[in-house]
């Protein structure tokens, strides 16, 4: 696997040398959640055994270890794995860390990119999942940019290297090419679209993830904390379920459902407001958008001490 000047190969018996340079050089961001790399790499000698038993176990095909190589300074630049790997479905969980000097550049994420294209292509995986801490947010940021869904949290599922035990984040992606996963970032308040960047800066903006160019699922974050979401179900689709499963993989935050149905070339979404209880929230609305996508009519109703509120907006162009 190749991009750039970069190489994706699996780890061998005789890459000691490099192997232990890089843990070294990136010791300290692995100390809390690469546990067993940490642990059992403090000298040469120990690493000498511990590359052993991964190249031994990737015999098996119990372990999958890689390793991303620069072909220009001949060093390692990160570290791919496959992990509790379950060929009779077949899934696995992936790992990854790329090397400190390479942060923010972009070579983790088209590294992994094409490391999970490889596990669905070459190797066969159904499914790869990826779990980490709410902390860590470069992992979460790599997970869903390469095409991995927030799937829910998973308590005290980890044992860090201090002996601390804490919940992790579970991601899943699936091997489905008819598929196109996409996250991109909005402007809070205009709507306009920003790149990642753009967004790191911004106090206020939305979190859109996409399935084949349809928007499924909006995050929105004021003074970067997440403050509602809004989730586009299926006409007709039962809503405990999908607040169930809101409650489950966001704990207590407000969130409104939204269905989506044609009228000819015209599209209507109503939305319903709920509390962060799950309750209804006494707020829904009707938009009316046109076949350019763009909002001719809106109303919106809310209920002030049982009286009922009526605002109705119509746009021209």
């Amino acid at each position: 696997m190749k991009f750039d000047h970069y190489n994706i190969r699996q780890l061998t018996a005789g890459d000691l040398a490099p192997y232990f340079n890089m843990v070294e050089r990136n010791r300290k961001q692995l100390e809390d959640f690469f546990t067993g790399t940490v642990s059992r790499t403090r000298t040469l000698e120990d690493t000498t055994d511990f590359l052993a038993e991964m190249v031994e176990r990737a015999k098996n095909r119990t372990y999958m270890p890689y390793v991303i190589v620069d072909e220009l300074s001949g060093q390692f630049a990160g570290f791919l794995d496959l992990k509790n790997i379950d060929w009779s479905i077949p899934k696995a969980e992936t790992g990854c860390y790329i090397d400190t000097s390479l942060a923010g550049k972009g070579a983790g994420t088209r590294a992994f990119q094409l490391f999970c294209t490889y596990c669905f292509e070459t190797l066969g995986f159904r499914k790869l999942f990826l779990r980490t801490h709410e902390s860590n947010t470069a992992a979460k940021r790599l997970a869903e940019r390469c095409g991995f869904e927030r799937e829910g949290v998973l308590r005290h599922d980890y044992k860090t290297t201090s002996g601390l035990l804490v919940d992790l984040v579970y991601y899943g992606r699936l091997n489905d090419p008819a598929s196109s996963r996409t996250v991109s970032f909005e402007d809070y308040y205009s709507g306009k679209l920003l790149s990642d960047q753009e967004a790191l800066l911004q106090e206020n903006y939305t979190k859109v993830f996409s399935i084949d160019g349809a928007v499924k699922k909006k995050e929105e974050y004021t003074k970067k904390k997440l403050d509602n979401i809004v989730f586009y179900k299926s006409v007709g689709e039962d809503d405990l379920p999908v607040i169930n499963s809101i409650r489950s993989e966001y704990g207590a935050v407000s969130f409104v459902l939204v269905e989506r149905e044609m009228s000819g070339s015209y599209r209507i979404e109503t939305g319903r407001a709920f509390t962060p209880d799950g309750i209804y929230d006494d707020y829904h609305y009707i938009m009316l958008f046109d076949a350019a996508n763009q909002l001719i009519f809106e109303k919106i109703v809310n209920l002030f001490n049982g009286q009922q509120e009526t605002d109705l907006r119509k746009y021209c162009k």
